[in-house]
């Protein structure tokens, strides 16, 4: 994508290419990072040792969870945009989403009609191993965490800046750009 935005000078994608980044940038680091800390506590008092390597992948990966911007702040940046896109599918005006990371908030106004679509299809374990009801289960997840922010923002409407809004909603800002991008990885 880079080098047809390098090659045409079209810099119309750069936005939403922004959007899906960030939030990607600040679940992939900060799980990353989780998870070097649960292998080192799962090996116990070996797991603290210099010699274990834990500590030096610890170390060395720590720093990408707040390099070129905090993760709240990338995880902000992406709610930000979900929540602009959102209220434009509401109020039935057309997006730009980048095609197959964000058209799924076109659902946005059937998901509010019908909430019980969002339940989980599958009756067996067998149905579980298939892609899909796993697939809608996430993106269900996130459009509720969307529509819930939505709620939220047009409760908090009287609140002068984006900065007031943030300090009222920002946990739940958070888990949407989460959940957004642990769909986007799916």
């Amino acid at each position: 994508m880079m080098n047809d935005i390098a090659k045409k000078k079209d810099f119309s994608m750069l936005g939403p290419l922004h959007q899906v980044l960030a939030g990607l940038k600040a679940l992939i680091c900060g799980e990353s990072f989780e998870h070097c800390k649960s292998l080192s506590y799962l090996a116990g008092i070996h797991g603290y040792h210099t010699y274990s390597g834990f500590t030096k992948l610890i170390d060395q990966i720590s720093p990408f969870v707040t390099l070129e911007g905090d993760a709240v702040v990338m995880n902000l940046q992406t709610a930000k945009s979900l929540i602009k896109k959102g209220s434009k599918v509401l109020s039935g005006k057309n997006p730009n989403l980048l095609r197959k990371t964000s058209d799924y908030i076109n659902e946005l106004p059937l998901f509010r009609k019908n909430k019980s679509q969002a339940a989980c299809q599958a009756t067996s374990k067998e149905e579980l191993a298939h892609r899909e009801p796993l697939l809608n289960l996430l993106k269900y997840n996130s459009l509720y965490h969307l529509e819930k922010t939505l709620v939220l923002f047009a409760q908090y409407k009287e609140l002068s800046t984006w900065e007031k809004f943030f300090y009222k909603c920002e946990l739940e800002m958070i888990r949407l750009s989460e959940l957004h991008s642990w769909y986007m990885t799916a």
